[in-house]
């Protein structure tokens, strides 16, 4: 497995769960890999979680698929990064950075 290219912008194709920023989110790198980055809500710390998890999804995939099998994805992180390393675009919905 890849990891997740850092320092260059990915497109983001689709996202849910806004709070503060894009809680769940699927981007394309530009190398046209696709993964699918989760910052679930974290009861025990009654926060969100200071981690989004990746997991790889298929570049092929159409995105109403990759929502509609959402929860096949909920125990395969592939790897993790912290929230703070994650840059958002000034919209907040069309690309985002991973910081090394």
């Amino acid at each position: 497995m890849n990891p997740i290219e850092t320092d260059v912008w990915h497109q983001i194709e689709s996202y849910r769960g806004f709070w503060d920023l894009p809680r769940i989110v699927i981007i394309r790198s530009p190398g046209g890999l696709r993964w699918l980055l989760d910052n679930p809500f974290d009861g025990e710390l009654d926060d969100y979680s200071p981690y989004f998890s990746i997991v790889s999804v298929s570049p092929d995939a159409p995105i109403d698929e990759i929502w509609a099998n959402i929860e096949r994805y909920e125990h395969c992180e592939t790897m993790r990064v912290e929230v703070r390393r994650v840059q958002f675009d000034s919209t907040m919905h069309s690309q985002l950075l991973i910081r090394p």
